[in-house]
């Protein structure tokens, strides 16, 4: 496998640090790391890498060793794989905020990969947290315009020293291609003026990991930390300039890569880049020969013990509280409910404990990270919804988002608590007011109440006040103008996602939908088909590739689309009712009688497929029969007003005129006004011959009757 890698250095004056050991500053100051090492992403379309993750843990150990400086495990906030969600990243970037101060020394690490979102849109790059959506890398990643920003607040605002260390990985097939990557290091080696910079290979190479190197290591990781544990000292004045890191790295990689890999290194050629401790170095080169891969590693929770020392029982009975409020995501007071049991929610004990001064060294942790854990769930759902993954799409189709209820009071207890002046608060914002409007719109979709739509378009035209450049909220503004028939702008709004996000499937397969229901079947199977490549796991592309043919009078390869369906996954109901629905159409009644009666097999609850079944025995003449299906629609929605009109239908044609007409009472105060049909519908003829039809009629329609 192979990674790029850069390593950007930046600092006020490595003159000034002082004659010191390895990068230990002096005793007036405090060096604070942050270290990210991710191996392991979340959404399978991003490549893993083998150990992005290891370097890091390398470079804790280096950190913690004498070489290194011997940092405190206080001061120290390691995150790998799981660990390094974009919340958590944040939360850390505010800790060196909150905690460094002038002089102190700030060392930044990050392994892992870099990015941009779209080759044709001019981007500064991303680089990729464990939770970053291949799909729409922007609403869960680390920018490089958010590093800028972080790293001027330490110099500029802190004046504190700041060294950065980014590992930007490439593995596989990522959004930006073979560009991504390159565009990603030009835009950090942009961002940071009068810094000293040194990068893993040229623009046009790949650094190599791999087993090799320390039992499984990148080499320029592997070999940076040798450097500036003593190995580059070449004339043995215990120290490491930047001259000397260059021509060890130089020679080392370029040997080991055979010239396919060199460095750069650019700066200040006699800058002092670290110190060397004598007794760390003679023990490296004894051990160089048989490497230990054994890392250190950190307890990012924090001294928290001697925070408490000064807080009374009580205290430390609500701080302990708190931390399992969090862990079992009993956030609000709200939440209470028969499988929780009754206390203090996360909030309310936040409330008491962030003005409680005896442990004021801890009201900057607990800040973070209750936060971070309020803005989890919806994240993981978000993304969830990005990779089209068939739980989460069924979470919104079929239980029309009842698990998304908490998220909007979450994501603004998160804002609330981190404030209007914080980094990430407008993407907050934005998701807030986005799962506010897609929980409306799904109501709205439940109960066929149109002002929910409405409700809903407003909350997202506040999302897009936050961020302007989500993809996930334009497809919503789409789903929402297609619920109130606005076509035209609800394909601009998909088409709008696509521009943002190219590789998310949902808005080609949200167009092929729409373009299907309007009766363009030739742009909806262009859709289909361009859905159907951007997505293995969503079967849905399928079904209205088969919609566009069926339509377009290609019946066969209709029939083969929706059994393509069935192949990928044998219990997707929809595709084996569409098999029943096209032999229907074709009056292969046995055909689409076992097709229906396999869909309620999967799904016994599935109205649609009741209504067509008892259609089809009317149709069969199997008059009992229908009557079971539509006494059973009935059961499941006792208002549905087609479940009612049927009835009358079958009741008529069994020649009961009087049970007819009684049917036919219900189904008007259902609201039903389809005064068409009432009066053309053969099946009803032998009942419109009686006054009550027509005392119904003048009732219910008296502008008709005049």
């Amino acid at each position: 496998m192979k990674k790029i890698v850069y390593l950007l250095i930046l600092l006020n004056s490595f003159s000034q640090w002082g004659h010191c050991q390895g990068l230990k500053m002096a005793s007036t100051s405090t060096t604070r790391a942050l270290v990210i090492g991710i191996s392991d992403y979340s959404d399978e379309d991003i490549p893993d890498l083998q150990f992005a993750h290891r370097d890091a843990e390398a470079f804790v150990t280096y950190l913690k060793s004498k070489s290194g400086g011997e940092l405190k495990d206080e001061h120290i906030k390691m995150l790998t794989n799981e660990k390094a969600t974009a919340p958590q990243i944040f939360g850390a970037l505010d800790w060196l905020i909150e905690e460094s101060g002038k002089n102190d020394k700030v060392i930044i690490y990050f392994s892992g990969h870099g990015d941009v979102e779209a080759k044709i849109i001019r981007q500064n790059g991303y680089l990729l947290t464990h939770d970053t959506p291949s799909t729409n890398y922007r609403i869960s990643s680390l920018r490089v315009d958010d590093v800028s920003a972080y790293l001027e607040t330490l110099v500029q605002l802190n004046e504190s020293k700041i060294v950065l260390f980014t590992d930007a990985c490439r593995s596989g097939n990522l959004a930006g291609g073979s560009v991504g990557v390159q565009a990603t290091a030009t835009a950090l080696a942009t961002q940071f003026e009068n810094t000293v910079k040194i990068m893993s290979c040229q623009a046009n190479e790949l650094s190599l990991e791999g087993e090799q190197w320390g039992g499984g290591r990148g080499i320029f990781s592997y070999h940076l930390v040798d450097a500036l544990t003593g190995m580059a000292d070449d004339n043995n004045d215990l120290s490491v300039n930047l001259l000397e890191l260059r021509r060890y790295l130089e020679d080392k990689i370029t040997q080991e890569t055979d010239f396919s890999q060199l460095p750069v290194v650019q700066g200040s050629m006699g800058t002092k880049i670290s110190f060397v401790h004598a007794e760390s170095l003679a023990e490296l080169r004894k051990n160089r020969e048989t490497p230990s891969t054994e890392f250190g590693f950190v307890n990012n929770k924090g001294n928290e013990a001697s925070y408490l020392m000064d807080a009374d029982s009580s205290i430390k009975k609500l701080y302990i509280q708190f931390v399992a409020a969090v862990d079992n995501q009993y956030f609000l007071p709200s939440e209470v409910n028969n499988t929780r049991s009754p206390g203090k929610s996360a909030s309310e004990l936040y409330e008491v404990l962030s003005k409680e001064p005896s442990i004021k060294m801890l009201h900057g942790s607990m800040k973070r990270n209750f936060a971070a854990a309020l803005q989890d769930e919806a994240q993981h759902s978000l993304n969830g919804y990005l990779k089209a993954d068939p739980k989460e799409m069924a979470e919104r189709w079929e239980s029309y988002g009842e698990s998304y209820r908490s998220n909007p009071n979450w994501l603004n207890k998160a804002a609330e608590i981190l404030g209007d002046k914080h980094r990430v608060y407008n993407q907050i914002r934005a998701k807030q007011y986005y799962f506010q409007g897609v929980i409306l719109r799904l109501e709205g979709e439940k109960t066929g109440n149109e002002k929910l739509f409405k409700k809903a378009f407003e909350k997202e035209k506040l999302a897009l006040q936050f961020d302007d450049k989500a993809a996930y909220i334009y497809n919503e503004l789409g789903l929402i103008y297609g619920n109130l028939n606005e076509k035209e702008k609800e394909i601009k709004m998909y088409e709008k996602a696509m521009q943002i996000a190219p590789k998310w499937v949902l808005p080609p397969y949200n167009l092929s939908t729409t373009y299907n229901d309007m009766g363009n079947y030739k742009e909806g199977l262009k859709w289909g088909k361009k859905a159907s490549l951007l997505s293995a796991n969503l079967v849905h592309p399928f079904l209205n590739i088969g919609t566009s043919y069926w339509g377009l009078g290609e019946l066969t390869k209709a029939d083969s689309m929706y059994k393509i369906c069935l192949e990928k996954d044998s219990n997707y109901y929809r595709a084996c009712f569409y098999i029943g629905c096209l032999a229907d159409d074709q009056q292969e009644y046995q055909n689409a009688e076992k097709s229906y009666l396999k869909t309620l097999e999967i799904k016994p609850d599935y109205v649609s497929c009741h209504i067509n079944l008892g259609n089809l025995y009317v149709a069969t003449k199997q008059l009992n029969k229908a009557e079971k299906s539509y006494l059973k629609v009935l059961s499941l929605e006792p208002d549905h007003q087609w479940g009612h009109y049927n009835m009358i239908c079958l009741k008529a044609l069994q020649n009961k005129p009087e049970t007819a007409l009684k049917w036919m009472e219900k189904t008007l105060k259902t609201g039903f006004n389809d005064y068409a049909s009432l009066i053309s519908d053969d099946d009803l003829a032998s009942i419109r011959v009686y006054p009550k039809f027509n005392a119904m009629m003048k009732k219910y329609f008296p502008e008709k009757s005049n």
